[in-house]
């Protein structure tokens, strides 16, 4: 079963919305930070190359793990990032929270559940804060596909490093 033409747009517009955004307020167009250094993920990815942000298709599941980075304000915390991933879905529902801890940093985990276009999608999201910059990855796709590549999405996060 492949992931829907409509939810990988919806996915990728959300990627797009904080760029969207700040035309609207006459902001400059969002950057992502240059401190940070992603690791590769495996052959079974594709990079989707028109985001404003780094984001990764999986070609089997049609998962999508994407990072976003805030450098230039201080809208958000830890916690009130997560609704950069939440805000285009309808119906959400958040099924776990918690404050956790990634890369040896405070972070905040969710995962949460809810709809586009009335196809289901579940997110599950770590944020965390390095210098100046806040950051959130996450993996989206259908819930019954998800645990196919949280592992993969673990693993992505454990090995992100930042430039000294």
């Amino acid at each position: 079963m492949k992931i829907s033409f409509k939810l990988l747009a919806s996915l990728i517009v959300l990627l797009l919305i904080p760029g969207c955004i700040s035309n609207i307020f006459r902001e400059p167009k969002p950057t992502f930070s240059d401190e940070i250094v992603l690791p590769e993920l495996n052959s079974n990815y594709s990079k989707l190359s028109d985001n404003v942000y780094p984001a990764w298709k999986n070609k089997q599941t049609g998962n999508v793990i994407s990072i976003i980075s805030d450098c230039t304000t201080d809208h958000f915390n830890l916690k009130s990032v997560h609704a950069l991933m939440s805000d285009s879905l309808d119906s959400v529902k958040v099924i776990e929270e918690k404050f956790s801890n990634i890369l040896d940093k405070k972070s905040y985990f969710r995962k949460i559940q809810g709809s586009i276009e009335e196809k289901s999608i579940e997110i599950q999201s770590y944020s965390f804060q390095h210098a100046k910059c806040l950051y959130i990855s996450s993996l989206a796709g259908k819930p019954e596909k998800l645990s196919l590549n949280i592992n993969e999405f673990k693993t992505f996060i454990q090995n992100i490093t930042f430039k000294k």
